[in-house]
């Protein structure tokens, strides 16, 4: 700030500062007028001189204040009258400094801090930055300078270094973190105990009306130790700092802020005024007047702990309640969506739907007495040549199956507990899909929750690699408060993902769901596609609804099919009418009357379905590639799939497809593939080491040869040089000729020699 005479104001502000990203203002008349703060007006500053310094102080009646909560700030359930709503807002305002509308108002604990424990040996991780642009470095830059006034970094010095990316938000714009996988890796465990899910739905199935309260940015309020602080610093191309506060992404976040809000709400849960589920912090309450008795408790708990919510997230006065996977409203806990996409599982309407369906109840049989006689009308629909009937012995199959499949003991409370936890995940152009599964060991897995949901018109248009990404990660989301705090395993039939910590930089969209995989503790495993058929089953039988803002992309801030495309069938359809060989046998499959021996034998092994050409392999129906899709096809499962040798890539077609002559047009391929050539380990024994050639001991005792042309022919019919070069003085010699063959070598070089 500097003072003149000259200038008719008391204080200027630059720029600089008013460019700043948590400083909004606007112009009124002869005020500025600072959002979220009090008006600032030039008369009440006061200016002091001591000798060439200035000190500028605010007055203590326009200091910032924080601005009152209204009724747009919270939600409050519409059927709330207009006195309650008074009176809750005014309890809500009596504990304003237990709610932050911005950063600056975060809260930040002393009941618990959290340390980062290393496993013995390990190395500081210390990392290169990522690259950026200049305008992704002024958003980093401005983050940065953000989150230093707000007290959540300070510079760093440490010998730790994790990089830094920006990933985009669902609006568009950019958000920073930090890539913490390294440090991951190398963090000893610390699980915390999680609730017991049968408790907490006792707590609440007593409740009438729920409040439920959300922590403002929860990890940023939890304090860490002064040696957790140097582990989580981060380097960007231009500055280096750590987290004063727990970050988001580091392994074991989620345990600590579980024992936190256990130590907060110690007393609370014991008298059953509130449950608390990780970040979910639930008050279940017999009326209206007892809501507002244990509201007060838990924000008086909130303030000691100097714990702040988001007013945004925070509900009150709701009748129901959707939690862990259960509704629950007066008196009453249901299922709700746990078992969803199985209950709406649709009626088959061909041969190959009915094996999908067998393929789910047929994963958990184990669990399903006399599950052979009660599916046996489904299963003789799967015969060879046995035509499609569906009849009411079939419907009363199948609804007695998709109702076992949705109780148990099939199904299962979750348990966090649980010996082996696995969310097995598939996905096609179509849909997603995922289902947790619990048990004491990986043969005896019960199902615990299933998920489903149609993709996108953009998510449907994805890479194979990436719709399975994107299907653990939407299912991870779905399932976030059965998962966090434990260890886990996913299963998926594509092997990319297994070596997926291993990628070093990634797009930004990939980014951004690596950012939510950070808070879980798990490891991927590859099976097959064959034995996933239970996962396969939901991915290709979701209802027609679908919600563009269920995608992952909003929600959030790639089965191996092998050709995306090919899930869409009337593409197929129309593909196999447009090629030659399969167009003919469609014709004798379509009029099937007086066909010739020869005919017959020719349409054997296929069958139509829905219009569509199969080839049945050892009772497995196979789709039938016309000739202008086969190069695709085997692109997707070789080039895209590890560049595996022929019978694996054969293999990993031939799961799904078929066409004439594939090994060999898969050979051909391979044989010709850019990268296999290159990359490819030569057979035979190893090429020997290159040896520098000595110089002569005299000139021309040494000589190197070569050609350098062809050039425009001279009038003496020559187009080539042959370069004679000493090896020792590195003299050069130029012969034109016409050839470059043997024979017109061994001439000049004669003529060399005779000149020496």
């Amino acid at each position: 700030i500097v003072p003149d005479s000259s200038i008719p104001v008391d204080v200027l502000v630059g720029r600089t500062w008013l460019d700043l990203p948590h400083v909004n203002y606007f112009k009124q008349g002869g005020e500025i007028v600072f959002d979220s703060i009090n008006r600032v007006q030039t008369d009440v500053l006061d200016v002091s001189r001591a000798d060439d310094n200035v000190y500028v102080s605010v007055t203590e009646s326009v200091r910032p204040t924080k601005v009152h909560i209204t009724e747009n700030d919270v939600v409050i359930d519409s059927h709330v009258s207009a006195d309650h709503r008074e009176t809750l807002v005014a309890l809500l305002n009596e504990y304003r400094d237990a709610f932050a509308k911005n950063i600056t108002e975060l809260g930040c604990t002393d009941v618990i801090a959290m340390d980062i424990s290393e496993t013995p040996g390990s190395v500081p991780v210390s990392l290169k930055p990522y690259r950026t642009s200049p305008s992704d470095r002024r958003i980093i830059s401005s983050t940065l300078h953000e989150w230093r006034e707000a007290g959540i970094i300070s510079d760093s010095i440490s010998p730790y270094a994790s990089p830094v990316l920006l990933v985009n938000k669902s609006s568009g714009e950019k958000r920073l973190c930090v890539d913490y996988r390294r440090l991951n890796q190398q963090t000893v465990n610390q699980p915390y105990p999680m609730p017991d899910v049968d408790s907490q739905l006792g707590v609440l199935s007593h409740g009438v009306i729920f409040t439920t309260l959300d922590l403002s940015n929860g990890f940023l309020q939890i304090p860490l130790t002064p040696e957790a602080k140097d582990k989580t610093a981060f380097v960007t191309e231009e500055a280096k700092a750590k987290f004063e506060r727990m970050p988001f992404g580091l392994k074991g976040a989620p345990g600590t802020f579980q024992k936190l809000m256990t130590i907060v709400f110690k007393d609370l849960k014991s008298d059953g005024v509130v449950s608390t589920y990780l970040d979910d912090i639930i008050l279940p309450s017999k009326s209206w007047d007892h809501m507002m008795l244990d509201l007060r408790r838990v924000l008086s708990a909130l303030r000691a702990a100097n714990l702040t919510l988001k007013p945004s997230k925070c509900t009150f006065g709701a009748r129901e309640l959707d939690y862990l996977g259960f509704r629950i409203s007066e008196g009453t806990v249901k299922p709700g969506r746990k078992v969803r996409a199985i209950a709406k599982f649709p009626r088959p309407r061909d041969t190959h739907e009915v094996r999908r369906f067998l393929g789910l109840a047929g994963y958990f049989r184990r669990f399903i007495i006399k599950y052979a006689q009660i599916a046996a009308p489904l299963t003789c629909l799967t015969g060879k040549d046995v035509p499609f009937v569906w009849s009411e012995s079939q419907d009363n199959a199948f609804t007695a199956l998709r109702e076992i499949l949705c109780n148990e003991p099939v199904v299962r409370m979750y348990n966090p507990e649980a010996a082996v936890t696995h969310v097995h995940t598939d996905a096609n152009s179509l849909a997603l899909s995922g289902i947790l599964l619990q048990g004491e060991a990986p043969t005896t897995l019960h199902m615990v929750y299933a998920v489903s949901k149609k993709t996108t018109s953009a998510e449907s248009k994805y890479h194979s690699s990436r719709l399975e990404l994107l299907a653990i990660i939407w299912t991870l989301n779905r399932l976030r408060p059965f998962l966090l705090g434990i260890k886990f395993t996913v299963i998926t039939d594509c092997q990319a993902l297994v070596y997926l910590n291993l990628h070093k930089t990634v797009k930004p969209q990939i980014a951004r769901w690596f950012e939510v995989l950070h808070e879980y503790d798990f490891e991927i495993k590859y099976r097959p596609g064959s034995r996933m058929a239970h996962a396969d089953a939901l991915s290709r039988a979701v209802d027609d609804e679908t919600d563009d803002a269920d995608s992952v992309d909003k929600q959030l801030t790639e089965r191996l099919e092998v050709c995306v495309a090919l899930t869409k069938e009337e593409r197929v359809r129309f593909m196999q009418r447009a090629d030659e060989h399969s167009r003919k046998l469609i014709a004798l499959l379509e009029y099937n009357n007086e066909l010739t021996k020869q005919e017959k034998s020719e349409i054997e092994n296929f069958e139509l379905s829905s219009g569509v050409l199969y080839r049945v392999c050892e009772g497995r129906p196979l789709l039938v590639i016309p000739k202008t899709m086969r190069k695709g096809i085997v692109i997707e499962a070789h080039d895209h799939g590890g560049h595996f040798g022929v019978d694996r890539t054969v293999a990993r077609i031939t799961a799904d497809y078929w066409f004439s002559g594939l090994r060999r047009y898969v050979r051909q391929h391979i044989n010709m593939c850019l990268d296999c050539l290159v990359h490819k380990r030569p057979s035979g024994k190893r090429p020997g080491l290159l040896h520098p050639i000595p110089p002569g001991k005299r000139p021309f005792q040494v000589i190197h040869i070569d050609h350098l042309g062809p050039f425009e022919t001279s009038t003496s019919n020559n187009k080539y040089l042959l370069v004679v070069a000493d090896n020792l003085t590195k003299y050069v010699h130029l012969y034109p000729c016409g050839t470059t063959d043997a024979a017109g070598v061994i001439r000049i070089l004669k003529r060399f020699c005779d000149e020496r």
